[in-house]
């Protein structure tokens, strides 16, 4: 299920695998924030996750 949702995830947001596995596995564990250093990924906010930028709140 994760390997799906990451495959879907890399294909739509062009997303590395790696980073779409995390969020993947984020995603299907129904997490409500992902917290991350690389500005790239809040695209995927769209997909009901919140991601956080570290540095936001250094």
């Amino acid at each position: 299920m994760i390997a799906r949702e990451a495959a879907r995830l890399r294909a739509h947001y062009k997303l590395r695998t790696p980073d779409a596995l995390v969020l993947g596995t984020a995603l299907v564990e129904e997490a409500k924030a992902f917290l991350t250093n690389d500005a790239d990924l809040k695209r995927v906010h769209k997909e009901g996750l919140a991601i956080l930028l570290l540095e936001d709140y250094l």
